[in-house]
């Protein structure tokens, strides 16, 4: 797990070319099979998930999740080009949100819920409609999956879509 996703951490190896998007800064980073996090409140707040703001000690460990939930404000913040800072679950009665297409608003609904388990995966995400780039395929995916006429205050969350984990990451070399 990174743990501190922000725009910041983002970083293009070459200009104007996404397909070369890199992530930075692991300090932070931990893996998800240790027996208890270092630092286990941590990140920037604002695009940190509610299961780290409230955490307690004793409290079962979070997961890979944060890193969605931090994923869907960075998504929030560039659909908007300011940030928001969200914390839990997005304001569906933002006179902003509803400018959004369906599809826009139902990944970042399914990407910002309080809930972890509720979250998309992110092999989910990449799946979503809003990523489809053929418009036949993105309709008929909508239709398959039960994506069309979403509005503001329809949240969907196709169950089939929540089933991918992220890997954990692997060691280094010689660490063990």
């Amino acid at each position: 797990m990174h743990r501190d996703l922000k725009p910041e951490n983002l970083l293009l190896l070459e200009p104007n070319k996404v397909e070369t998007l890199t992530i930075a800064d692991f300090g932070l980073a931990t893996y998800t099979n240790v027996e208890k996090y270092s630092y286990p409140i941590c990140g920037t707040q604002g695009y940190m998930a509610p299961e780290i703001t409230n955490y307690k000690d004793g409290q079962n460990k979070y997961n890979e999740q944060i890193d969605i939930y931090s994923i869907g404000v960075i998504f929030n913040w560039l659909q908007f080009c300011n940030n928001l800072r969200l914390i839990g679950d997005i304001d569906n009665n933002n006179p902003k949100l509803k400018k959004l297409d369906s599809i826009t608003l139902n990944l970042l609904n399914n990407l910002l819920r309080r809930n972890p388990n509720e979250r998309l995966s992110a092999q989910a995400a990449l799946h979503h409609p809003y990523f489809q780039s053929d418009e036949t395929t993105k309709r008929t995916f909508q239709s398959e999956q039960g994506f069309e006429n979403v509005d503001c205050e329809t949240i969907v969350q196709h169950e089939g879509l929540k089933t991918y984990q992220l890997p954990l990451m692997k060691k280094p070399q010689g660490q063990t």
